[in-house]
């Protein structure tokens, strides 16, 4: 039987079970597979390059058995982090995600390519009191046979994230969330949070 859910530093080997949570939560929280042509491109945004160019800012949440089910990752400068996004990371990805066509982007996979490909969106004029930034996803930890979730799994769970994470988190598992849960998204650099509907 696994152990308490806990929260620990991600390791390189949590890569596959990082991407399934994005793709998992990438729907408004919703799981948002069969939605794009390549599900890969949300990863490849949203979680794999904060958890390469950021390693120290990133966490997940372990159900026990050594499998993450959330995770927090994310830069203590978003400026940086862009510069880097465009000269270190995007290199990596392009190739298997074109540039979206010239214009507004239609649908979701033009929506995702633009936003790869112009990392400078990140830099936004005004917030540089918020110089960082967060994403927080969770699949939560499997139910209990009771029908809750296990133990570990509620909004306690942030209580060992660093800083901003800890103090901007709110839960998206209850006993009453199916899976997949609820996802929470945070950012330190608006200081805004959104959760997405039960």
């Amino acid at each position: 039987m696994p152990g308490e859910a806990f929260v620990r530093r991600y390791r390189d080997e949590d890569a596959k079970a990082v991407a399934d949570i994005c793709v998992r939560t990438a729907d408004a929280g919703q799981d948002a597979t069969g939605i794009y042509a390549d599900p890969a491109i949300l990863d490849h945004l949203f979680a794999a390059p904060y958890a390469a160019l950021d390693p120290q800012l990133a966490f997940v949440l372990d159900d026990g058995s050594g499998r993450a089910v959330g995770y927090v990752l994310g830069t203590d400068d978003t400026h940086r982090f862009a510069d880097r996004f465009r000269d270190e990371w995007l290199p990596r990805v392009a190739g298997r995600h074109a540039a979206a066509p010239e214009g507004d982007p239609v649908g979701p996979d033009e929506l995702m390519a633009w936003l790869l490909h112009n990392p400078d969106r990140l830099k936004v004029a005004g917030l540089e009191g918020y110089p960082g930034h967060l994403h927080i996803e969770s699949i939560c930890c499997p139910a209990t046979s009771a029908g809750g979730t296990a133990p570990g799994c509620s909004s306690g769970w942030c209580a060992s994230w660093p800083g901003a994470a800890r103090r901007r988190c709110t839960s998206g598992c209850s006993p009453r969330t199916p899976r997949p849960a609820r996802s929470t998204t945070a950012s330190a650099s608006t200081g805004s949070r959104s959760r997405t509907r039960p």
